[in-house]
Parts: structure tokens; C-alpha cells; sequence
């Protein structure tokens, strides 16, 4: 049995998080002048790509939550709940860890952190 409202909020959600990456991208980091940025770790390069990388970071946490909705919603196989919200939380971190190390160039931890979170989560 489908559930409306969830597969709405899944839809809604989805829209949002898309919104959110691709409005970042138009209407903040085109015209944030990197010079006027505080240089974290002596660079302002950095500080741009960091910020750039969270940014993105939370729009792969919201599609870790759309997810999750979507399986609720179209009650897939309700039984296995717990082990699809451990795969989706891992991927979901996973995907994070990957947007912090590309998006920073593996300067900034976060990225070890979110893999470290990634493995413990699928291996438990």
C-alpha cells in the first residue's frame, strides 16, 4: 500500500534538495569573490572549496533522507527497515565523504570523518 504524503514529501524533498545544489551554484558560489574570503589554513582558495564541498554535502544528506521516505512510503518489504536505513546511511555518508575529498581536494578532514562514519555503519 503506497502512502501519498510520504511519496509527496519524498517528491517535495527531492525538488528542495535539488533547488539547493543547483541555486548554490547559480546565485552564491558564481559570485562569492574568493580574495574576500578568510584564508582558513592560510588560503582563501580553501575556504571557498570548504564551504563549496558543505554545501553539497547537506544536499547528499538530504537525498539519504528522500530515501528513506521513498522506501516508507512504498512499503518496501517493512521487515527489512533496519537493514535498508544502515545501507542508506552508510551510501549517504559515503557520498558525503567523497563530496568533502573531491570538493577540498582532500585538504580539509571532514572527509575522513564522514568515511570513518561510512565504514562503521556498514560494517555494524
Amino acid at each position: 500500500m503506497e502512502h501519498p504524503l510520504l511519496l509527496t514529501a519524498a517528491a517535495l524533498a527531492f525538488i528542495v534538495g535539488l533547488a539547493h545544489s543547483v541555486a548554490g551554484e547559480m546565485f552564491i558560489f558564481r559570485n562569492i569573490v574568493k580574495d574576500q574570503l578568510p584564508p582558513l589554513r592560510g588560503s582563501a582558495e580553501f575556504t571557498y572549496r570548504t564551504l563549496r564541498a558543505v554545501w553539497h554535502v547537506a544536499t547528499a544528506a538530504f537525498f539519504g533522507f528522500i530515501a528513506l521516505l521513498l522506501h516508507l512510503a512504498l512499503s518496501i518489504q517493512q521487515n527489512s527497515l533496519a537493514e535498508f536505513v544502515q545501507l542508506v546511511s552508510a551510501v549517504s555518508f559515503l557520498v558525503c565523504a567523497l563530496i568533502m575529498a573531491i570538493g577540498t581536494k582532500g585538504k580539509h578532514p571532514g572527509w575522513i570523518a564522514f568515511f570513518v562514519i561510512a565504514l562503521c555503519v556498514w560494517l555494524g
